[in-house]
């Protein structure tokens, strides 16, 4: 019991910071305590992408950036490189980034991040840091 006790005090904490806030919260659902708490459009985003790859809640937060038409999506706190935790995230995730780049938006990674570079770094075969004009070809 102490520990359901626990993850309510939680909740009602998270939902004092987010009023505090007073911003759009989209979630599954809409919550009574928490009044700009919105249903997130499932329905529509999915049939829109046709497809139902979601596998975290950033992934919900591209498509609908991209959905909305957002021009530019700045990304903070995202690292994405612990295996245990984001193993099964990162792949989604990459292409939704992928959606949004195919699309001509702006990416932008503030911090240290695995995401959308290869894990040394360097392009494969190469071997060299990518930036425009880098790599002569014939």
């Amino acid at each position: 019991m102490e520990r359901a006790a626990k993850r309510v005090e939680k909740t009602c904490e998270l939902f004092e910071k987010i009023n505090d806030l007073n911003i759009p919260f989209y979630s599954l659902r809409t919550y009574p305590q928490v009044p700009t708490s919105i249903v997130y459009p499932f329905e529509d985003i999915s049939q829109y992408f046709q497809t139902q790859l979601f596998a975290s809640t950033a992934d919900f937060a591209i498509a609908k950036a991209i959905f909305e038409g957002f021009s530019s999506i700045d990304l903070y706190g995202f690292k994405m490189n612990t295996a245990d935790e984001y193993e099964h995230q990162v792949p989604s995730f990459t292409h939704w980034l992928g959606v949004a780049k195919d699309l001509r938006i702006k990416i932008k990674i503030h911090g240290k991040s695995a995401l959308l570079r290869t894990k040394t770094g360097l392009i494969y075969g190469y071997n060299v840091r990518p930036q425009v004009g880098s790599i002569k070809t014939r």
